[in-house]
């Protein structure tokens, strides 16, 4: 989980020309802050989906190898 500080810097660096505001309105509204931690959670949930996707995509293409291949050894044994 980020820390509070953390989740700041990710909304000053999304929008840079407001820095001052984003720190008072994160230290004096909690509907603000409140808004801010969710984003922060929804950019973790897509960074960690985006990875398993990757792993994910990895494990589907050794797996549809190695159906092509076994396809490829059924069919020597069918044409026998």
């Amino acid at each position: 989980m980020n820390t509070l500080t953390m989740i700041l810097t990710e909304v000053k660096d999304k929008y840079p020309a407001q820095p001052q505001k984003i720190e008072y309105l994160f230290a004096s509204n909690a509907d603000f802050r409140s808004i801010c931690l969710d984003y922060s959670f929804c950019k973790q949930s897509i960074s960690k989906l985006k990875q398993e996707f990757v792993d994910k995509k990895d494990a589907i293409k050794d797996f549809e190898q190695m159906i092509h291949e076994l396809e490829n050894e059924m069919k020597l044994f069918i044409e026998k």
